[in-house]
């Protein structure tokens, strides 16, 4: 029933499957501190939208954000072409926006 969650700023590495198929989960807040992210949120089916606070993209996996309603990615505007271009997260580029407000 989890539907939002922040990660908190000591957190470094999301796992595998920390929160596959969490199918109430809406919104997603990384801190700029994580620097890994595999097949962390696939499955997220209801997610609204993901926003990834570092300027650098985390290592990830190629299918950590299957299978999530298609959400915007959000992500520091000094960044984006960075995220569009990685490894992994070109699977994603379609997704990803500047974070807004900022």
């Amino acid at each position: 029933s989890l539907m939002s969650i922040t990660i908190p700023d000591n957190v470094t590495y999301i796992g595998p499957a920390a929160f596959m198929n969490c199918t109430c989960l809406q919104n997603v807040e990384v801190p700029e501190n994580v620097t890994s992210i595999y097949s962390a949120f696939k499955g997220c089916s209801s997610l609204e939208n993901i926003t990834i606070r570092s300027t650098t993209p985390p290592k990830g996996s190629a299918n950590m954000f299957d299978d999530t309603n298609n959400c915007p990615i959000y992500v520091p505007e000094e960044a984006i072409d960075d995220y569009k271009n990685a490894e992994y997260w070109i699977n994603y580029a379609d997704r990803i926006e500047a974070i807004q407000g900022q």
